[in-house]
């Protein structure tokens, strides 16, 4: 698995709601380019044997990603979008701001080692840099969940690629869809609608709405 980092998992999946790949790298990219921190390229280097690797004459830059502070500020929402970030962009500046205020959500999200400091204590409380990781699916997908623009799917894929959930199949429509044609699966909510099927006979269609109830697959 990917295993990657939290938060940078949390704001990529909330770019891939109803989007398509090529769309979601380009936005990816440019949260990058415009909120994060160039990295230096060395003139040379060696690879993991020792051998000397010979550099372009031009690199193409790279950056980090941003981390939340850079996404906090309520100016970043209109900047987004101007980006062509749509609607997320008020997911985004939403839930950067949300982790940016709360050192123990930016401490979980970033796998920090900076213990978290306690007005109510005398001293620091338990170190939670892995608990996300540790912590039972259903708490896990809870924490995840109050987070602007994240809903069941997103959740589940953030806990399936970073956070070592591996039994977990993050469920869209498509998965719904063959959950119900292949498997026989039936949900609670259920329309009926009379339509023509191949042959002129009529048939029941079964939908329903993917809720953070739905099945854990």
């Amino acid at each position: 698995m990917l295993r990657q980092q939290p938060w940078e998992n949390l704001i990529s999946f909330i770019c891939s709601t109803n989007n398509n790949v090529k769309r979601i790298s380009k936005m990816c990219e440019s949260l990058c380019v415009n909120y994060g921190t160039l990295i230096e390229v060395p003139e040379s280097m060696s690879d993991h044997t020792g051998v000397k690797l010979e550099m372009s004459a031009d690199p193409l830059p790279y950056y980090t990603f941003p981390l939340p502070d850079s996404l906090a500020s309520p100016s970043v929402e209109e900047e987004l979008r101007q980006l062509g970030f749509g609607y997320r962009a008020k997911f985004i500046q939403q839930t950067a701001a949300m982790v940016s205020k709360d050192p123990a959500l930016l401490q979980k999200l970033t796998l920090s080692s900076v213990p978290i400091f306690s007005s109510e204590t005398s001293g620091t409380t338990e170190n939670e840099n892995q608990q996300l990781r540790e912590m039972p699916y259903e708490e896990c997908k809870e924490f995840l969940l109050q987070f602007k623009g994240v809903g069941p799917k997103v959740a589940d894929c953030v806990a399936l690629m970073s956070l070592d959930k591996h039994d977990i199949v993050p469920v869209d429509t498509h998965v719904y869809q063959i959950a119900l044609r292949d498997y026989k699966f039936r949900s609670k909510a259920k329309s009926k609608a009379k339509g023509k099927a191949r042959g002129g006979s009529s048939r029941a269609k079964e939908t329903g709405t993917i809720s953070k109830d739905f099945v854990r697959c």
